[in-house]
C-alpha cells in the first residue's frame, strides 16, 4: 500500500519499518507513528520482533556521515524510542543512511547499520566500508545473523 509505516507478521516473528522521514517529524519516531508502535508492540504475540528505520539512533562519531544527523539529533525521542524497543524485547533494529556496516548493541539490544548495499561506500573497510547484506535466520527460540561482503566472505556472526 501507500503506508508510511506498517508491521506485518512472518511465522514468529513481527517485523516493523518506521519511517524517520515524515514531514515535520524529520529524524524522529513521535507522533501518530509513535502511538501507532506503542499498540503494535503492546498487541504482538509474536516470539521474536526486527524493526527497521533509515535514520540510526546511535550512529559512530568518526565513522560515517551522518553523526549528530541522524535519530541521535533528537537524543529525547531517541532515548523514548530506544525505552519502548528496551520494554518489548525487541530482537534486532535494522538500520541505514550511513552507507557501511556497524553493529553495536544498546541495553542489550543489537543495531544493525547496513548501509552497504551497493552505494559509495563512506568508510574503510576495516571500518564496516564494504559492500554487504545481512542474512538471519530464525530457528524457533534462535536467531543467527550472518554479514556477507559481495565476494560472499562472512564478515561477522552472531
Amino acid at each position: 500500500g501507500s503506508e508510511l509505516y506498517y508491521s506485518f507478521v512472518a511465522g514468529n516473528s513481527l517485523f516493523v519499518v518506521l519511517d524517520s522521514s515524515i514531514e515535520g517529524e524529520d529524524k524522529k519516531i513521535t507522533g501518530e507513528q509513535f502511538t501507532w508502535l506503542e499498540q503494535v508492540l503492546a498487541d504482538s504475540r509474536q516470539k521474536h520482533t526486527f524493526i527497521f528505520v533509515h535514520h540510526p539512533l546511535y550512529p559512530e562519531k568518526g565513522k560515517g556521515k551522518h553523526y549528530g544527523n541522524s535519530l541521535d539529533r533528537y537524543k529525547k525521542e531517541r532515548d523514548r524510542l530506544q525505552a519502548l524497543f528496551v520494554k518489548h524485547g525487541i530482537a534486532l533494529v535494522f538500520l541505514g543512511h550511513e552507507h557501511m556496516y556497524l553493529r553495536k548493541t544498546v541495553d542489550g539490544i543489537p543495531h544493525i547499520i547496513a548501509g552497504g548495499g551497493g552505494a559509495p561506500l563512506y568508510a574503510k573497510d576495516e571500518d564496516g566500508g564494504f559492500h554487504h547484506y545481512v542474512l538471519v535466520t530464525v530457528d524457533g527460540d534462535k536467531i543467527s545473523t550472518e554479514v556477507v561482503d559481495v565476494n560472499g566472505k562472512i564478515r561477522d556472526t552472531f
